[in-house]
């Protein structure tokens, strides 16, 4: 039996009325108030991120040179990991900018990712006033316990004074990366995940349904 033209038409309709596969996304709650931050984190503290490498398994290991601490055994110099793509939740920090992270650690090494608390020292006026005057990091040393050989500071360029007079030009100011803002806000918090298919083959059923009660 030849199959009718109306269900090759519906068939055909159903398959290019298929949604295109989206990228996963990750999708974050609003970050806590910094008590409950620093409660739900192992490790906070102040640093300069001056360094970064692959750390393998799609991360990047970030190198602080840290300056205070409010919470854990943080050394001078610490490496948090996050994943390479923001997708999956990976936070990028800018070289030479001074942030105040919120870490977890595990297995091990300390990790961080767009749904913490973490952001730049400028726009951490509220959790400073919250956290207080901080401490010194633990003297000597690097945390070995994310992985890899530590990264080695590359050396500052100092540069040469301005010349004075009508030759003077003003120093451009420092580039601050502005965090990106979270996702909309998930039941489950940070999560992974796909969108739902929408049901484009409901066209390819009633038509073969409809002619399936033509044949009857």
């Amino acid at each position: 039996m030849r199959s009718s033209p109306l269900l090759a038409a519906a068939i055909a309709a159903a398959v290019f009325a298929l949604p295109a596969p989206r990228a996963r996304s990750c999708s974050c709650l609003p970050p806590p108030p910094p008590p409950r931050a620093l409660e739900q984190a192992d490790a906070v503290f102040e640093g300069r991120m001056f360094a970064q490498a692959p750390a393998g398994n799609q991360q990047i290991r970030f190198e602080f040179e840290v300056r205070r601490v409010w919470k854990g055994e943080v050394p001078e110099k610490v490496a948090v990991l996050s994943h390479e793509h923001s997708a999956t939740c990976g936070r990028r920090y800018e070289t030479g900018v001074t942030y105040l992270v919120y870490a977890r650690r595990r297995d091990g090494a300390l990790h961080d990712g767009l749904c913490s608390r973490t952001r730049t020292i400028d726009k951490a006026d509220e959790d400073l006033a919250a956290l207080g005057e901080g401490r010194a990091p633990k003297a000597g040393g690097s945390d070995a316990a994310s992985g890899g050989a530590p990264v080695e500071e590359p050396p500052r360029v100092v540069p040469e004074p301005a010349p004075a007079g009508d030759d003077a030009r003003p120093t451009p100011p420092a580039r601050v990366s502005d965090e990106p803002p979270p996702a909309d806000a998930s039941p489950r918090g940070c999560r992974v995940g796909s969108p739902r298919p929408r049901p484009a083959t409901v066209l390819a059923g009633l038509a073969l349904l409809g002619l399936r009660r033509r044949r009857r």
